[in-house]
């Protein structure tokens, strides 16, 4: 029999968009695994995908461009002095990651999925300073609520996700203090968050940090954590 994908299933590859030669390599493992059949179920749910996400894509940037007019990202020098630091430590979480495997997918998603990044505000000047010129859509994570709550299609089907989504964002925990400092207003603990899901499934860490109302000290980086 042929020893490689048939032409037909080149052709609805190519109709998808796979067309470099990392995909047709990825393409060729999965007929590898199990022939003809096995990549032809996979490319029916590819289509379906594709579906989805001709109807999704313009409603989510629509959504977005109507976020921005109503809230423009803010200007690093109108934040508050707690939210500037919090600005400083989004960016370098995000220069150390940068050109690693999860930022260059959040850039450039695969063919018909959409990236959302998502941060806290202070974190919005930093997603539009590294994600601006990139195929990104840009959130705030009270908006990415929105969008899930009252614009995703409610039977959507988290398995053939059309999007994939990535956060960078700073908050204040709910849990109780596990490191022996006296907390106020002054003295907060942040938690900064980077993590992505894709198609039900995931990843990222956590930084603590110690504000004392002038600067801010890094505590610890907890593990990492997979769904």
């Amino acid at each position: 029999g042929p020893m490689s994908l048939s032409p037909e299933a080149i052709t609805r590859l190519a109709r998808l968009g796979w067309t470099s030669e990392g995909d047709l390599r990825r393409w060729h493992w999965i007929w590898q695994e199990g022939g003809d059949e096995f990549v032809s179920s996979f490319l029916e749910r590819e289509e379906a995908v594709a579906d989805d996400y001709r109807l999704g894509y313009p409603r989510l940037r629509a959504f977005a461009t109507d976020c921005r007019l109503r809230c423009p990202i803010p200007d690093v020098s109108g934040l508050t002095a707690s939210q500037r630091e919090q600005h400083e430590i989004i960016i370098s979480v995000l220069q150390q990651d940068a050109g690693d495997n999860f930022t260059e997918c959040a850039r450039r998603p695969p063919p018909n999925r959409a990236s959302i990044v998502y941060s806290s505000t202070a974190g919005l000047p930093a997603l539009a300073e590294v994600f601006g010129d990139s195929a990104a859509v840009i959130l705030e994570e009270s908006e990415l609520q929105q969008w899930r709550d009252h614009v995703l299609d409610p039977a959507h089907d988290p398995a053939r996700a059309w999007h994939q989504e990535s956060w960078w964002k700073l908050h204040r925990p709910h849990w109780t203090n596990e490191f022996a400092v006296r907390l106020t207003d002054a003295r907060q603990l942040w938690v900064m968050e980077s993590g992505r899901l894709t198609q039900g499934s995931g990843g990222g860490h956590e930084d603590h940090w110690l504000w004392d109302g002038t600067r801010a000290e890094f505590l610890k980086r907890r593990s990492m954590w997979l769904t």
